[in-house]
């Protein structure tokens, strides 16, 4: 069977952003085949709880009889109302680990080796990937954080990357290898 999965950044007048992810049978890839992406903001319309679980309700429709149901779905752990409504309709939820700075290396090194892929379906994502940049300000005083724009993309695939392990994943046989 076929293992699929949701991450999902969560935001009333930020972005909302679910992720569909599946890995690739035989080897340690997983691939972004589709996003969900709502913008209160840009859309001037602020949607409910209830209206952005249908949105992912949707998303994840083949046809009108079959859905892709994820094996988990991965929520920023912020966002207990979308949580609630979630596990309502049978979702299994689970809580982003949300370390940033492990997450973005994490997921920088993942990308170089080709282990994450993305469909071109996800224009947002890819978008994201080109506009993600680190804050000067932060760095000044001796911190290192993304500046906090166009992030919500990138957040959603952090959680994914974060809260599944992929790197431990990723990387298991050649961490054994190196120890032997």
């Amino acid at each position: 069977s076929i293992d699929y999965y949701i991450s999902c950044d969560f935001g009333i007048q930020n972005a909302t952003v679910y992720l569909l992810w599946r890995k690739v049978r035989g080897a340690p890839v997983y691939v972004c085949l589709k996003e969900y992406y709502y913008s209160g903001r840009e859309e001037k319309r602020q949607k409910t709880v209830t209206e952005l679980i249908d949105g992912l309700d949707e998303m994840l429709k083949i046809d009108e009889n079959l859905s892709i149901k994820p094996k988990h779905l991965i929520i920023d752990p912020s966002a207990s109302a979308l949580k609630v409504e979630a596990q309502r309709r049978k979702y299994h939820v689970i809580d982003a680990k949300n370390e940033v700075i492990e997450g973005i290396a994490n997921t920088g090194k993942l990308l170089q080796d080709g282990y994450l892929r993305f469909s071109e379906e996800c224009e947002n994502t890819l978008e994201e990937f080109q506009l993600y940049m680190w804050d000067e300000k932060a760095a000044e005083a001796g911190e290192d954080a993304p500046i906090k724009e166009n992030d919500h993309c990138m957040d959603a695939v952090r959680y994914f990357v974060n809260s599944e392990y992929l790197y431990i994943k990723c990387y298991k046989n050649k961490i054994g290898a190196e120890r032997r």
